[in-house]
């Protein structure tokens, strides 16, 4: 859910200083558990959508902008 209209799927986005200058960051509210059951409720009342979420694989965690190496 949005309180603003933007394309990114997050809430809020700024940019945050880091060691190679500076650093894009997405915040807000993203996923819904299980045990948040008023979250989920109202996504109901509202008729809004909710995606499952895959938890078997690998995780990887991104950082240093476009042009850096990925390990996993």
């Amino acid at each position: 859910m949005h309180g603003i209209p933007c394309r990114s799927g997050r809430t809020v986005s700024t940019e945050i200083p880091a060691a190679s200058g500076v650093d894009r960051w997405d915040f807000g509210g993203q996923w819904v558990g299980s045990t948040q059951t008023h979250i989920l409720e109202l996504i109901k009342e509202l008729g809004l959508e909710t995606y499952p979420q895959f938890s078997i694989g690998k995780k990887v965690h991104h950082m240093g902008g476009p042009g850096a190496k990925v390990r996993t």
